[in-house]
Protein backbone atom coordinates (compact mmCIF):
# COMPACT_ATOMS: atom_id res chain seq x y z
CA UNK A 1 0.00 0.00 0.00
CA UNK A 2 1.29 3.45 -0.75
CA UNK A 3 1.30 5.42 1.23
CA UNK A 4 -0.03 9.16 -0.25
CA UNK A 5 1.44 12.60 1.09
CA UNK A 6 -0.42 15.58 1.24
CA UNK A 7 0.86 18.43 -1.02
CA UNK A 8 1.95 21.66 0.90
CA UNK A 9 0.97 24.64 -0.69
CA UNK A 10 3.76 27.04 -0.51
CA UNK A 11 3.40 30.52 1.24
CA UNK A 12 2.69 33.41 -0.76
CA UNK A 13 5.43 35.67 0.48
CA UNK A 14 4.70 39.31 0.87
CA UNK A 15 6.12 42.15 -0.11
CA UNK A 16 7.21 43.00 3.81
CA UNK A 17 8.91 39.42 4.08
CA UNK A 18 10.51 40.09 0.69
CA UNK A 19 12.45 42.91 1.70
CA UNK A 20 12.61 43.15 5.92
CA UNK A 21 16.54 44.00 5.58
CA UNK A 22 15.85 47.08 3.36
CA UNK A 23 12.72 48.51 5.25
CA UNK A 24 15.01 47.83 8.47
CA UNK A 25 17.64 50.17 6.86
CA UNK A 26 15.35 52.54 5.46
CA UNK A 27 13.62 52.71 8.78
CA UNK A 28 17.53 53.37 10.88
CA UNK A 29 18.55 55.92 8.00
CA UNK A 30 15.18 58.32 9.04
CA UNK A 31 15.60 57.84 12.33
CA UNK A 32 19.14 58.38 12.45
CA UNK A 33 17.89 61.63 9.72
CA UNK A 34 15.47 63.27 12.44
CA UNK A 35 17.54 62.93 15.57
CA UNK A 36 20.55 65.10 13.63
CA UNK A 37 17.76 67.26 12.12
CA UNK A 38 15.85 67.94 15.01
CA UNK A 39 18.19 70.42 17.06
CA UNK A 40 17.60 72.56 14.49
CA UNK A 41 14.02 72.86 14.35
CA UNK A 42 13.68 72.89 18.02
CA UNK A 43 16.49 75.59 18.94
CA UNK A 44 14.30 78.83 18.69
CA UNK A 45 15.41 82.57 19.20
CA UNK A 46 14.78 83.96 22.18
CA UNK A 47 14.21 87.73 21.23
CA UNK A 48 13.81 89.78 18.81
CA UNK A 49 16.62 91.02 16.93
CA UNK A 50 18.01 92.48 13.84
CA UNK A 51 21.26 90.87 12.47
CA UNK A 52 22.73 93.45 10.36
CA UNK A 53 25.27 91.94 7.59
CA UNK A 54 27.57 94.31 6.05
CA UNK A 55 28.78 94.52 2.56
CA UNK A 56 31.84 92.04 1.93
CA UNK A 57 31.46 90.40 5.79
CA UNK A 58 32.91 86.94 6.45
CA UNK A 59 31.77 84.20 7.79
CA UNK A 60 33.16 84.51 11.58
CA UNK A 61 32.25 87.82 11.70
CA UNK A 62 28.99 86.96 10.90
CA UNK A 63 29.20 84.14 13.62
CA UNK A 64 30.29 86.98 16.19
CA UNK A 65 26.81 89.36 15.19
CA UNK A 66 24.41 86.34 15.74
CA UNK A 67 26.78 85.02 18.83
CA UNK A 68 26.33 89.25 20.01
CA UNK A 69 22.72 89.01 19.29
CA UNK A 70 21.78 85.78 20.31
CA UNK A 71 22.26 82.62 22.30
CA UNK A 72 25.42 81.23 21.99
CA UNK A 73 23.63 77.46 21.17
CA UNK A 74 21.13 78.99 18.42
CA UNK A 75 24.28 81.17 16.84
CA UNK A 76 26.29 78.10 16.27
CA UNK A 77 23.24 76.23 14.97
CA UNK A 78 22.32 78.85 12.38
CA UNK A 79 26.34 79.03 11.55
CA UNK A 80 26.56 75.28 11.18
CA UNK A 81 23.18 75.41 8.60
CA UNK A 82 24.99 78.67 6.73
CA UNK A 83 27.98 76.37 6.22
CA UNK A 84 26.33 73.26 5.16
CA UNK A 85 24.33 75.27 2.51
CA UNK A 86 27.30 76.88 1.18
CA UNK A 87 26.23 80.02 1.72
CA UNK A 88 28.77 82.46 0.61
CA UNK A 89 28.06 85.51 2.84
CA UNK A 90 30.07 88.20 1.23
CA UNK A 91 27.50 88.51 -1.91
CA UNK A 92 24.97 88.88 0.97
CA UNK A 93 24.25 92.23 2.78
CA UNK A 94 21.57 94.37 4.70
CA UNK A 95 19.59 94.24 7.98
CA UNK A 96 17.67 90.62 8.55
CA UNK A 97 15.24 90.46 11.04
CA UNK A 98 14.79 87.09 13.30
CA UNK A 99 11.46 87.21 15.27
CA UNK A 100 11.38 85.43 18.97
CA UNK A 101 10.22 82.13 18.28
CA UNK A 102 11.70 81.25 15.29
CA UNK A 103 13.55 78.44 14.68
CA UNK A 104 17.35 78.02 13.67
CA UNK A 105 16.37 76.79 10.26
CA UNK A 106 14.06 79.14 9.42
CA UNK A 107 16.59 81.75 10.74
CA UNK A 108 19.24 80.38 8.29
CA UNK A 109 16.66 80.69 5.62
CA UNK A 110 16.05 84.42 5.55
CA UNK A 111 20.17 85.06 6.28
CA UNK A 112 20.01 83.18 2.90
CA UNK A 113 17.43 83.83 0.84
CA UNK A 114 15.17 86.35 3.05
CA UNK A 115 14.72 89.68 1.58
CA UNK A 116 16.20 92.13 3.80
CA UNK A 117 14.48 94.46 6.30
CA UNK A 118 13.25 97.64 6.03
CA UNK A 119 14.70 100.16 8.11
CA UNK A 120 13.36 103.18 9.58
CA UNK A 121 15.41 106.95 9.63
CA UNK A 122 14.64 109.65 11.99
CA UNK A 123 15.75 112.32 11.65
CA UNK A 124 15.65 115.19 14.89
CA UNK A 125 14.70 118.25 15.04
CA UNK A 126 13.44 118.54 10.93
CA UNK A 127 9.83 118.50 10.32
CA UNK A 128 10.06 118.59 6.85
CA UNK A 129 11.50 117.18 3.43
CA UNK A 130 13.11 120.87 2.24
CA UNK A 131 14.32 121.53 5.67
CA UNK A 132 16.18 117.79 5.75
CA UNK A 133 17.42 118.83 2.05
CA UNK A 134 18.67 121.91 3.52
CA UNK A 135 20.97 120.69 6.30
CA UNK A 136 22.27 117.97 4.05
CA UNK A 137 23.23 120.21 1.53
CA UNK A 138 24.82 122.45 3.80
CA UNK A 139 26.98 119.47 5.06
CA UNK A 140 28.30 118.74 1.97
CA UNK A 141 28.87 122.05 0.16
CA UNK A 142 32.63 122.31 -0.05
CA UNK A 143 34.63 124.88 2.52
CA UNK A 144 37.24 127.24 1.65
CA UNK A 145 39.95 126.02 3.99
Amino acid sequence: MAKTTKSRKKKKSSFVDKHKRVLLIVAVVLVAMAAVSLPFVLTKASADTIIYIPKGTTMEALTDSLKKNTDDTFASRVTTLLKVSGMKVEYRHGAFKIAKGETALMAAYTLRRGEPSELKFTFNNVRTLDEFATRAGNKFEPSKK
